[in-house]
């Protein structure tokens, strides 16, 4: 879950296996598996009372925790491995280790909520602002893994995709009078209220769809503090319906620009077609569609399925998600394609 690569992961691993097999380590990856919370666990114990010591060398600390995370990382990929395609197994090992080992994650903030998805979805408006503003929200232990999991991958993606996504809108709208743009699945509208004064040099007004009440509520309150209330408006709408363009059209009109930036990972592949082509056709002409991928190459899934429960979101390569483009019919001479500044995140535009 750190900040380090797949192949960083698999190189830890392989020395694993061959200090395990010098050992003669047990056959069973289960037995192994066990063995390893069960280590995993009276270390953090052991790291946790040294947080509670008076001046506690907590940077220290936090390496000594980043470094029994890896640890317990490289016994899930090796069990992973010997289960193969059995989803089902997979899965209820991952089960098994978030319980056994959810009193010390539960101390933290961010670990918490990415295993228990209050909202009832993973990857929440409320976890999303968090990551952005990068600010630990717990004490003690549970500080030490808000640390970790702020330097994740994928965290440090949400950050760099939010100053990509701004640059772009930014240009958009300065290349437009009074663009309308359509943002699906808001969450926190960060992007919208970091360029209120390109909005108000403009005049370009948003519509900002979600399901989720507390996130329009969320992001309605921000708007109206950053006085903006004139240039957003908010919606609540299931993305799923937009899959139609006529049905788009007739409920919201055309518009000159459409992003989708934390969504379009966690819908089927069926269903994401027909939303970017709908999507596309619901632009006016000349307008721009701006479609936001993960690249599944760029980040280690253990991180995500092992130490959270952060499955919600699919695995597509660049292969995978330029397909959807093609597949959807839009031209290839009609996209362009710019990376976040981190490699991990795919603009389609």
């Amino acid at each position: 879950m750190g900040n380090i690569n797949r192949h960083t992961h698999d190189k830890i691993a392989g020395m694993h296996v061959r200090v395990g097999a010098g050992n003669n380590a047990p056959a069973c990856i289960e037995t192994q598996l066990d063995s390893a919370i069960t280590d995993f666990n009276q270390a953090v114990q052991s790291i946790e009372a040294q947080c509670e010591a008076p001046g506690a060398d907590m940077h220290r600390l936090a390496e000594e925790l980043r470094g029994q995370l890896l640890k317990v990382e490289t016994f899930c990929r090796e069990m992973e491995q010997q289960l193969g395609n059995d989803r089902e197994a997979i899965k209820k090992k991952q089960t098994e280790f978030r319980r056994r080992t959810d009193a010390f994650f539960a101390k933290s903030f961010f670990m918490q909520r990415a295993r228990t998805w209050p909202q009832g979805y993973p990857g929440d408006f409320e976890i999303i602002e968090k990551a952005y503003n990068n600010q630990t929200l717990s004490e003690g232990l549970g500080q030490l893994f808000d640390q970790y999991f702020l330097s994740t991958t994928l965290a440090n993606g949400i950050r760099y995709r939010g100053a990509l996504i701004r640059e772009i809108l930014a240009e958009e709208m300065r290349a437009r009078r009074a663009a309308r743009i359509l943002n699906v699945g808001c969450g926190p509208c960060r992007e919208i209220v970091e360029l209120a004064h390109v909005l108000q040099e403009t005049g370009a007004r948003f519509t900002c769809i979600d399901f989720d009440t507390e996130a329009l509520l969320y992001s309605a309150n921000r708007v109206r503090e950053a006085g903006l209330q004139d240039h957003v408006e908010f919606r609540h709408y299931n993305a799923l319906r937009m899959i139609n363009a006529a049905r788009n059209i007739r409920e919201f009109g055309h518009f000159d620009v459409i992003y989708a930036i934390g969504l379009l990972d966690y819908l089927a592949d069926d269903v994401l077609l027909r939303m970017i082509k709908s999507l596309y056709d619901t632009l006016h002409p000349g307008g721009v569609f701006v479609a936001v991928f993960k690249d599944c190459d760029r980040y280690d899934t253990i991180d995500y399925h092992w130490l959270v429960d952060w499955s919600g979101f699919l695995q597509r390569s660049r292969h995978d998600s330029w397909h959807l483009i093609e597949s959807a019919g839009i031209p290839r001479e009609a996209v362009t394609i710019q990376r976040s500044q981190d490699d991990v995140m795919i603009f389609y535009r």
